[in-house]
């Protein structure tokens, strides 16, 4: 019979790791059984993973440009009734907990207001990824802060930050900017492709654990 990923690694053929890249574009590849070093550069952020089934992380804390967005971390956990933090290229933004983002649209209205579609909850509507014309853009994208995700780390000492900037937080299309985040009850948070096109993704159901590491090429 034909042999398959799966049951390739059910038969500890190869490794239970699978390795992941997006483009905004070009779509993307995906790595079944290792990690393809040419993809990325400079070290992989290795975090733990807390329910193994979807892969989940224990996502710490959100900022904005730094600036904690100030709720609780188990917000972003796994509990009886969330589904916790994890990655998903099924998901094309990024979704957060309802009190999540309203902490993230409250931080920007308090200190980015002179920033256009922050007045008026524009881009921050109620339901979440407004848009703006090229024309209200202008050249502002770059001003517009980076979004910044804390894990711990997987060896138990301390934690590290990846960041998203605006360009990869926008969706631009039609002549338009549109906001890529969101939100939805019982979820932590869902990264999606979003996320995902910042960063070359391992899941290392062997270890327990998820990498990231900036990439370079997809």
């Amino acid at each position: 019979s034909r042999s398959s990923a799966a049951s390739d690694v059910y038969k500890r053929q190869i490794p239970n790791v699978f390795s992941m890249c997006l483009t905004p574009d070009n779509g993307g590849s995906l790595d079944l059984g290792f990690i393809d070093n040419n993809k990325f550069s400079g070290v992989i952020n290795w975090t733990p993973i807390e329910v193994k089934r979807w892969y989940n992380m224990y996502l710490l804390d959100v900022k904005v440009a730094g600036q904690s967005i100030g709720v609780p971390r188990y917000l972003y956990w796994t509990t009886n009734d969330v589904i916790g933090t994890f990655i998903d290229s099924g998901t094309s933004i990024i979704l957060f907990n309802p009190f999540a983002y309203q902490a993230i649209s409250q931080l920007f209205s308090t200190k980015y207001s002179y920033l256009p579609g922050i007045p008026h909850g524009v881009l921050f509507g109620a339901a979440g990824g407004g848009c703006i014309s090229d024309d209200e853009m202008s050249n502002n994208i770059t001003r517009f802060p980076d979004l910044q995700f804390e894990f711990p780390n997987y060896d138990g000492f301390g934690n590290f930050t990846v960041s998203v900037p605006a360009s990869n937080y926008f969706i631009h299309f039609n002549n338009q900017w549109c906001l890529g985040l969101g939100f939805a009850a019982s979820v932590g948070t869902v990264l999606g492709d979003l996320f995902i096109q910042n960063f070359y993704v391992i899941h290392d159901k062997e270890n327990s654990r998820v990498g990231l590491a900036q990439i370079t090429k997809c």
